[in-house]
């Protein structure tokens, strides 16, 4: 199971990381009228293997042990996340490990 959450983890950090690149995520996209109310912040107290994924991302662990290396995507994904991506978190993983045990 922690091979899945770091697979996630990867995935999450890559996202954004296109995103930013394409210029996507610079806040000049206004975010669609079903994002108003959205509280990134509660998904995560909801869900304990998204935290540890946020932890182990925060740690440098993937980052050659720079701790900060992502701390502005995690920011933003922590109080902005305009497009979803922790609410969608746990249907990555589900389906991450519906793959898994077909590929078994």
């Amino acid at each position: 199971m922690a091979w899945v959450a770091i697979f996630v983890a990867v995935v999450i950090v890559g996202v954004a990381a296109v995103l930013t690149y394409l210029g996507k995520i610079d806040g000049s996209h206004p975010r669609p009228d079903y994002c108003y109310g959205y509280r990134p912040h509660e998904i995560l107290e909801k869900n304990a293997a998204l935290r540890d994924v946020l932890d182990f991302i925060a740690s440098g662990a993937i980052a050659g042990g720079d701790s900060n290396l992502f701390r502005p995507l995690l920011d933003r994904l922590l109080y902005e996340d305009p497009f979803l991506v922790l609410a969608d978190y746990q249907a990555y993983a589900d389906c991450q490990e519906q793959v898994s045990c077909l590929v078994a």
